[in-house]
């Protein structure tokens, strides 16, 4: 047989990868770092450095969802005020509850002219600690007390929220308004979140819209306007200001109250969301475009600003934290993240450095001392972290889980950086590192070093850093993937059409009906899908043999394709029934002894390009005969005389199923005479068989 090559249609090449080859798996810039699993006294920069960090110790308070405000005393304890109005003392590692407010939430702890005072929502309500009691000391009239600040002249100011105000509140407990727009004015505010003194003036963050306001003798000047979104908390530093703008899904104050109310009757382990606003769009400022997609719906987006006079422009972006809190200190502004538990500080030159990443998972606030941060508020589980700035003794880093997909060979293991730590390695082959793992392997002290963890799926690393000094750039794991079979997929064989112009339509035949003859082609195409799992760059080969027996032949002689179909032309293979193999091989992208193939066969193909042969023999007007069709079965005859319109011929036995169909029929209304009839019979390939004969009827 000859074999055709035709290809049909340019298709796009299978993704040239070379699954075969080996692989690395490079841990280092500043993102890749902060996926890792595990910062345990460690800090990670923005320059993607890792370096010792700084050590923390936890109180716990089991029966609490979490802890939102605290104060410092001048003994060294803590006051704590909790997301179940409760108010706990803190001292030499122990937590122990003082009050119970019958609030839902205790905002703010502050002391002012040596007394403590308490922000609750949602009555508006602040309290004053009298001795060893507490008093109720004033009433404001908005629902929530967000934070409180002392005064210059020994007054209290609130932030305060449905509606949004700012009071300055009198040693008597009684309130005045500062800042409180009316329904038709254009600094409106669902809440007023924050607030902070600047001189004798006050500069304040508000929500929905989220506005930076500077209050001074009772009016309001908008510095900045961030649109829908939030202006959760401020920190003056250096010449300016540092401002936390979160942006997100809008929860209205009433939902926000409700979460909460919950929260407290199922003493759920929950922390509810404050009221927030959408995307920040703040006046004269280019904003880039919303946080990258894949964010859940509703998540919050966060960013850090500086404002100092007449400038403003954006310092850090949390594309999926909500900031909770900032408080500047003599070594930079520490921000609190509430959905991840992570502590940053940012530097004056723009840097910023991930200190802490809590298990607890929300970082709600700051305990300060001076200009220092003492500790962070946590939530999802009410905790006290205290820490200092002195450097821990160890820090221990646990990378992200690497899925190769398949079983893996790991090669070695090599770093950038500087000083003393070690590194070590554990692999599995399910997606949760731990149990049902290997042990950490020996730990690698030396760079390049192989990894002895075993052949698996998934790999972990474990830096340890002692070195005071150390600085961790990168690691790289070398790894090669266990070859992967192709496959052939969805194998079809399709008729390529070949029209001849001027055929004669079928008898009977009405709109777009087929015209007899139609459809017969030479042209055979094999179309099928390939799949290699690991990515190999694929070819394919194609085979055919008879049904019957014999040996498979190439169809591409020595010479393969990395096309996904191909056209057979069948022009001189015999009559036949055939089968079809294409074998997928990923020879190209593995050494031979690696290499594998998988296959794919179509069911039986009928070749048949012979055309029926017609016998007949005309009596009078009575014509018989036989039609025969070596491959296939004849499917219909038909006639005509003297070129006349064509008529359907009946079938002798009164079905067409035969390769040999047997006819008799009378020739009608046939005039004395002599006449040419015309006979024309298909068989199941399309095929046309013609036999014309001359005749002559007798008067």
């Amino acid at each position: 047989m000859r074999r055709a090559a035709i290809v049909f249609g340019l298709l796009a090449l299978p993704g040239v990868v070379f699954g075969g080859e080996t692989r690395t798996w490079e841990v280092a810039k500043r993102d890749a770092f902060a996926r890792g699993e595990e910062f345990e006294k460690l800090i990670l920069t923005s320059r993607g450095e890792l370096r010792l960090g700084y050590a923390s110790e936890v109180v716990e308070m089991k029966d609490e969802p979490s802890l939102w405000s605290a104060v410092l005393l001048e003994d060294g304890s803590c006051l704590a005020g909790t997301g179940k109005g409760s108010i706990y003392r803190i001292a030499a590692g122990k937590a122990e509850k003082v009050w119970e407010t019958k609030e839902m939430l205790v905002t703010s702890l502050i002391v002012s002219g040596g007394d403590v005072y308490a922000a609750t929502i949602p009555n508006g309500k602040i309290f004053r600690r009298d001795g060893a009691s507490w008093k109720e000391f004033a009433t404001v009239p908005s629902k929530y007390v967000w934070q409180l600040l002392a005064g210059p002249q020994g007054e209290l100011v609130a932030a305060c929220g449905s509606p949004g105000a700012v009071y300055r509140v009198d040693s008597a407990g009684k309130p005045r308004a500062v800042f409180a727009p009316g329904k038709e004015s254009a600094l409106k505010c669902e809440n007023v979140l924050c607030v902070s003194a600047d001189g004798e003036a006050l500069v304040v963050g508000t929500s929905a819209p989220g506005y930076f306001l500077r209050i001074e003798k009772d009016k309001a000047h908008v510095l900045v306007d961030f649109g829908d979104g939030e202006v959760k908390s401020i920190a003056a530093h250096g010449e300016g200001w540092h401002v936390a703008v979160n942006s997100g899904a809008k929860a209205t104050p009433s939902e926000f109250l409700n979460a909460v109310e919950q929260a407290v009757q199922k003493k759920e382990d929950v922390q509810p969301k404050e009221p927030q606003g959408g995307q920040a769009k703040p006046e004269g400022a280019a904003i880039p475009g919303p946080a990258p997609a894949g964010q859940g719906a509703g998540a919050a987006q966060g960013s850090v600003w500086r404002v100092s006079g007449a400038r403003t422009e954006r310092v850090v972006e949390f594309p999926t934290s909500y900031i909770t809190e900032l408080a500047a200190t003599d070594r930079g502004v520490y921000v609190g993240t509430s959905n991840s538990g992570r502590v940053f500080r940012l530097s004056a030159d723009g840097e910023h450095e991930l200190l802490f990443d809590f298990p607890e998972g929300q970082v709600l606030g700051f305990v300060r001392s001076g200009r220092a941060v003492r500790g962070a508020l946590m939530g999802s589980r009410a905790a006290l972290r205290t820490f200092t700035e002195e450097q821990a003794d160890k820090g221990v880093y646990v990378s992200e889980v690497l899925d190769t997909r398949f079983p893996t060979n790991w090669g070695n293991l090599t770093w950038r950086g500087s000083g003393g730590f070690t590194v070590e390695t554990r692999s599995g082959n399910i997606a949760k590192a731990g149990e049902g793992w290997s042990d950490w392997s020996a730990p690698i002290s030396s760079s390049p070093g192989k990894v002895s963890s075993p052949k698996g799926r998934y790999l972990q690393f474990r830096i340890t850093v002692t070195d005071p000094a150390a600085v961790v750039r990168g690691v790289s794991v070398a790894y090669k993937n266990e070859n992967q079979r192709p496959r052939v997929r969805d194998l079809k064989v399709e008729v390529l059409p070949s029209r001849q112009d001027g055929m004669v339509p079928m008898s009977g035949e009405r709109g777009p009906s087929p015209r007899l003859g139609e459809g017969h082609s030479l042209i055979k195409r094999l179309q099928w899908r390939g799949e290699d799992d690991d990515g190999d760059y694929v070819v394919y080969r194609i085979y055919v043999k008879p049904v019957d027996g014999g040996t498979w032949l190439p169809l591409l002689g020595n010479d393969s394709t990395p096309m996904f179909e191909y056209a057979w032309n069948t022009e001189n293979v015999p009559d036949g029934r055939y089968v079809l193999r294409v074998v997928a091989s990923d020879e190209k992208a593995n050494p031979k002894e690696e290499a594998l193939t998988g296959e794919a066969e179509t069911d039986a193909i009928l070749i048949d390009n012979g055309k029926p042969e017609i016998e007949a023999t005309i009596a009078g007007s009575r014509v018989s005969g036989v039609t025969s069709d070596r491959a296939s079965n004849v499917t219909r005859i038909e006639y005509n005389v003297d070129g006349g319109e064509w008529h359907a011929a009946p079938a002798k036995d009164r079905i067409f199923d035969d390769r040999r169909e047997e006819f008799d029929f009378e020739l009608q209304a046939v005039a004395p005479g002599a006449h040419t009839l015309t006979m024309r019979a298909l068989d199941q390939e399309s095929n046309v068989g013609t036999l014309s004969k001359t005749f002559e009827v007798r008067p």
